[in-house]
């Protein structure tokens, strides 16, 4: 356990923290997304890592978190809506191509993520009473949600705020809260 908490401190709060900042160098945050990084200015492979490490840390620790609480996810849910959020990045969005692509890359991230969203949402009701850091993560949520509606569209910065929030929240509910196990 003490290993996996150190690789996921790493990976959180240096590794997925320097992807999250490198839009705020190259890119304006509160108008582009992170689709432009990696299609219009040709980091693909950014990207890709920047979705993985988000979708990773969103996997690992909810699942910690979860099997701490005895919580009954549906696993192989989980995974898919982990691995979609991947692959929506994998998709490239261009004007140059048919819209449906474009589209394809757009509706797979908003399925995915409302989904993950969705699962902590069933947590929490069927948690019942919520400490403070389980508040302060649907906080998270709903602060990453007036950053995307505030602008009108996706930008980079609920992107990353969305990235980097709730795997700090995670990472805190997986390995650095203590609790009690919920038995159902």
């Amino acid at each position: 356990m003490r290993y996996t908490k150190y690789l996921s401190l790493i990976h959180v709060w240096i590794l997925n923290l320097c992807l999250n900042l490198y839009p705020f160098f190259v890119i304006d945050p509160f108008f582009d997304n992170q689709s432009h990084i990696g299609n219009q200015m040709g980091h693909p492979i950014y990207l890709i890592l920047w979705a993985i490490s988000s979708a990773w840390g969103f996997y690992y620790l909810s699942k910690v978190i979860w099997d701490k609480t005895n919580f009954p996810y549906p696993g192989f849910f989980h995974t898919l809506i982990c691995i979609l959020m991947v692959l929506s990045c994998i998709i490239p969005y261009s004007l140059d191509q048919s819209s449906w692509i474009n589209d394809l890359h757009i509706w797979i991230a908003i399925a995915s993520v409302t989904c993950f969203i969705m699962e902590w949402l069933y947590y929490f009701y069927w948690k019942g009473n919520l400490d403070r850091y389980e508040r302060f993560l649907l906080f998270v949520f709903m602060f990453c949600a007036f950053l995307l509606l505030f602008p009108g569209h996706i930008t980079s910065s609920a992107e990353t705020a969305f990235s980097c929030l709730v795997n700090m929240v995670l990472y805190i509910l997986a390995f650095l809260h203590k609790r009690d196990t919920i038995k159902p």
